[in-house]
C-alpha cells in the first residue's frame, strides 16, 4: 500500500466517523420520541443515509470514469483540481467542526424537537 492509498483511506475513514457521529446523535434523539415519530423519523434518517451512500458511489464512479478517459496531461490537471477541491472541503469541515462541534448534539436536538413539535 502506497502512502497515497493510505492518505485516501484515512480521509475516507475520518469522514465516515464524522457521518456516523451525526447519524448516531439523530438516531438516539429519535429513540426518545413517541413511537409514531420514531418510526417516521427513522425512515427519513435511513433513507437519507442510503441516498447519501448511493450519491457517493455514483460520484466516485463518475470521477474514476472521467479520470480514465482523459489523456495523461489532462489527467494530471484533473487530479490536481480534485485534490485541491477535496482539501478545501476538508479545511471547511475542520473550521465548521471547530466552531460547531461542541454544541452539535444540543443544536441537533433543539432543531429536531422544534420541527417535531410543529408537525403535531
Amino acid at each position: 500500500m502506497s502512502m497515497q492509498d493510505f492518505n485516501v483511506i484515512f480521509v475516507i475513514w475520518r469522514e465516515c466517523i464524522e457521518a456516523l457521529l451525526v447519524i448516531g446523535i439523530l438516531n438516539a434523539w429519535l429513540g426518545q420520541r413517541p413511537a409514531a415519530q420514531r418510526r417516521a423519523g427513522r425512515v427519513w434518517l435511513w433513507s437519507g443515509v442510503g441516498i447519501g451512500l448511493t450519491g457517493a458511489v455514483a460520484l466516485a464512479a463518475l470521477l474514476l470514469t472521467v479520470g480514465d478517459a482523459l489523456s495523461d496531461d489532462a489527467q494530471e490537471y484533473f487530479q490536481t483540481v480534485i485534490v485541491l477541491l477535496a482539501a478545501a472541503l476538508i479545511v471547511q469541515m475542520v473550521f465548521w467542526m471547530r466552531r460547531r462541534g461542541r454544541t452539535l448534539k444540543s443544536d441537533l436536538h433543539a432543531s429536531l424537537s422544534e420541527v417535531a413539535d410543529q408537525s403535531n
